[in-house]
């Protein structure tokens, strides 16, 4: 489960990146940006980002706002940092964004593969059950004669 999980919040952070630089590419202000990205299908995104939004309005700098969340990791926010400080945003936003497509997909991989044997031995049990219940009431037949 806790595999899952992670994926499913990388999944998150990764569409949140995405939508991000899509946004910034577009000029669209951060703090625009970011009320616009509140309509993730994560609650937990939706309120760290309601979170950050309210900081940042406070005049607190981007990556502290980011660093003091639970859901975005120490390179995340470092990525934020160097768009913050050279003042590109949406060069951040692309390079998270591609460093997250490779996780996920990374992640997906490796599920996928480890799911392979396991399908092949769940077929192969269900091919074993259904000889068995076909063969069964012959063998009985053969009793009988």
């Amino acid at each position: 489960m806790k595999l899952i999980g992670q994926m499913y919040k990388n999944i998150c952070i990764l569409n949140f990146t995405r939508n991000m630089y899509s946004l910034t590419d577009a000029n669209v202000p951060l703090i625009q940006s970011l009320k616009m990205c509140t309509n993730s299908k994560s609650y937990i995104l939706n309120e760290e980002l309601k979170k950050i939004i309210l900081k940042i309005e406070k005049g607190e700098s981007i990556q502290k706002s980011f660093k003091n969340t639970t859901f975005f990791d120490n390179e995340y926010v470092s990525f934020l940092a160097i768009g913050e400080k050279t003042g590109e945003m949406k060069i951040s936003f692309f390079n998270l964004n591609e460093i997250y497509y490779e996780k996920v997909s990374e992640k997906i991989k490796w599920f996928l593969k480890m799911f392979e044997p396991l399908s092949i031995i769940f077929i192969g049990v269900i091919i074993g059950l259904i000889v068995f219940s076909v063969m069964l009431p012959i063998f009985k037949m053969g009793e009988m004669l």
